[in-house]
């Protein structure tokens, strides 16, 4: 009658699956019922209504990294299924505060969950400082009371309530933050898994380290079988999965033995061990494609980057061929990725090489001055290569013809 489930935020297609498996056998949706607890909390936190089937709410993605709730069935861009873990019960409470100035989020925005209430235990036994930390939070502009009764339990977990209900977006120390957007790893994951499904679900890790003062995105990977198995090919596939639905570029991709990816007794991945695991390099790579990381203000010992002013000089009439915005491109690409102008294939995609939306912008905004058009950073997509993009800009900058005088 009762099918709970909450042990991680609760996957839409999860219950799908599940669903469709079991509805020969008379299962019913109906009975899933998605909740909300910590041991911390004698476990529940928030649950919904028995009878009831799930509710979930359809949002824009690129508005969550921004810790925004806007609800999209817009199915030309990102959006994600969100499944309610249902209301706070008898004297429970739950507050969406932003965990930086502790103070309560406005309606529609992400935050981390605090609760409080008559179930909320005592603390860590013999760990003050770390109840403390976790036990005693406390909103800005409010004092604890005598009673605790206005202290709260910050669980790490970022939701948000819509229509009274709580909905589960991740883990705060999971969060992978660029240039201050949020990105939710499980949802890398899933893209992840979208390009390479024969490793089944929980068998890849999402997180960031820091390289040369920035965040930068590390993806592991478990590989089914190694057998006739192309290894470039997948890192190149993941690699532009990423960059083109997250507009990220993934610093390494590591392909690993199935079966070695660090989880826990129940199944789930360790996102923190596979971070010391890189940093440690202590995973058995079979593949792994790692981008070189040079200072800021350094280049790789590429030929020298011809200016696009000078590329327009060298045509009369002021058009400029495809040839030289060919030779542009792959020595900007080159230096951006920090590879040798060798490695750079003209027919391969700019997502295959990791291009991220920051490189598609300051390109397009280099082309722009340049060539003295108004250019969408869309052009990195809808003329994906550097030969599909070169072709296009000359026959835009193509010089007017002469009108024939009669």
């Amino acid at each position: 009658k009762v099918a709970f489930t909450g042990a991680e935020a609760v996957n839409p297609h999860t219950l799908d699956r599940l669903s469709q498996a079991f509805a020969a056998s008379g299962f019913r949706r109906a009975a899933f019922y998605p909740c909300y607890g910590m041991a911390e909390a004698t476990l529940m936190i928030s649950g919904g209504q028995r009878d009831l089937p799930p509710t979930e709410v359809t949002v824009s993605l690129s508005a969550l990294e921004q810790n925004q709730v806007v609800e999209s069935t817009d199915t030309n861009h990102a959006i994600r299924r969100i499944v309610s873990c249902g209301r706070a019960w008898l004297e429970q409470s739950i507050q969406i505060v932003n965990p930086t100035t502790r103070r309560p989020c406005s309606a529609h925005q992400v935050g981390e969950i605090w609760v409080s209430g008559a179930s909320i235990t005592q603390g860590y036994w013999h760990k003050t400082e770390a109840t403390q930390a976790t036990f005693g939070a406390v909103l800005s502009g409010s004092e604890s009371g005598p009673s605790n009764q206005n202290t709260f339990l910050r669980t790490g977990d970022l939701g948000f309530m819509h229509e009274g209900e709580l909905f589960i977006t991740g883990r705060l120390k999971d969060m992978i933050i660029v240039r201050g957007r949020n990105y939710y790893p499980q949802d890398l994951e899933a893209t992840v898994h979208r390009c390479y499904a024969a490793a089944g679900p929980n068998s890849c890790a999402a997180f960031s380290i820091e390289r040369e003062d920035q965040e930068r995105v590390v993806i592991v990977q478990e590989i089914a079988s190694a057998k006739d198995l192309d290894f470039s090919d997948i890192a190149k596939s993941i690699r532009a999965q990423i960059a083109e639905r997250h507009g990220l570029q993934a610093h390494a991709i590591v392909l690993i033995a199935a079966g070695s990816l660090p989880k826990t007794a129940s199944n789930k991945v360790q996102r923190s061990a596979c971070k010391q695991a890189f940093l440690t390099d202590s995973f058995d790579a079979i593949y792994q494609d790692i981008l070189p990381v040079q200072p800021a203000d350094t280049q790789v010992d590429n030929q020298a980057m011809p200016s696009l002013s000078s590329l327009l000089s060298l045509s009369n009439d002021r058009s400029v061929s495809a040839a030289h915005l060919q030779q542009w491109l792959v020595t900007r690409l080159a230096n951006t990725l920090q590879r040798p102008t060798q490695e750079i294939d003209i027919v391969e995609s700019f997502a295959a090489y990791g291009i991220d939306s920051s490189s598609a912008v300051s390109m397009t905004d280099e082309l722009a001055e340049a060539l003295h058009q108004e250019l969408d950073p869309m052009i990195f997509w809808e003329y994906p290569s550097i030969e599909k993009l070169s072709i296009y800009l000359s026959e835009l900058c193509e010089a007017p013809k002469p009108i024939a005088t009669v």
